[in-house]
């Protein structure tokens, strides 16, 4: 959960960063960031997921 906080806080500042950007960003990996990053977009089909990045949704 905390790499996917990291990814959401990194997208906040810019949505286009590239792969390698944003795990440098996140301070992970980039097939990390990937996977990350694709999670987020799945979960992003229920509109109550934006509260599953955040710590009053937790």
């Amino acid at each position: 959960r905390s790499i996917g906080r990291r990814i959401v806080t990194a997208l906040g500042k810019s949505d286009k960063l590239t792969y390698k950007q944003l795990a440098k960003e996140a301070n992970t990996s980039k097939s990390s960031a990937f996977r990350q990053v694709k999670g987020i977009q799945r979960r992003n089909v229920y509109p109550e997921s934006v509260l599953w990045e955040h710590e009053e949704g937790v």
